[in-house]
């Protein structure tokens, strides 16, 4: 029965594990990168994490549809490049716009909303066993997603200066 609760890896245990995969290897990148650097992220690195996450989804989205053995490739052609374009720019700014946020401004909301949001798509394409084709509803609502990561940062850093919380010890730079 179409999207009848049926885990593609056979588990919901494994399910939630390898949707909370992702997410947290992406928070965990972002954090030792910019420990390591002792600068922050730069946008060049916060371009190349965005990357690797969209990758990481990409291919996850194509290891589902192949565990699942439903049409793995639905659309032909030059549907299925646009579909990939436009899902993988949206999967790459949904990330690396977090990412940088994190790295120049210390802004911790969006890296959290982003693992929140990939989590719950993720877990939820997972779970009944690849059926569903978020790689298409990326076209229509992946400008919502990036734009309501980036709103939790507006929000963050607002309440941030409203509340003084600037500075070396909060983490906000001043301008």
């Amino acid at each position: 029965m179409p999207a009848s609760p049926d885990p593609v890896f056979g588990s919901e245990p494994l399910t939630l594990g390898v949707s909370l995969g992702i997410p947290v290897a992406t928070v965990l990148v972002s954090v030792v990168v910019k420990r390591g650097t002792g600068r922050g992220v730069t946008a060049p690195i916060a371009i190349g994490i965005g990357a690797g996450y969209a990758a990481a989804c990409l291919a996850l989205w194509l290891g589902a549809r192949v565990i699942a053995s439903s049409q793995v490739l639905t659309a032909g052609g030059s549907s299925l490049a646009f579909l990939i374009g436009v899902g993988g720019a949206f999967l790459w700014a949904k990330a690396t716009a977090p990412v940088w946020l994190y790295g120049r401004f210390h802004l911790f909301g969006p890296l959290f909303a982003l693992a929140i949001v990939t989590t719950f798509v993720v877990y939820a394409f997972l779970g009944v066993h690849g059926e569903t084709d978020p790689l298409a509803l990326y076209v229509l609502f992946g400008p919502f997603l990036v734009a309501g990561i980036l709103l939790v940062g507006v929000l963050e850093w607002t309440i941030r200066r409203l509340f003084g919380l600037t500075g070396a010890s909060s983490g906000v730079r001043s301008r």
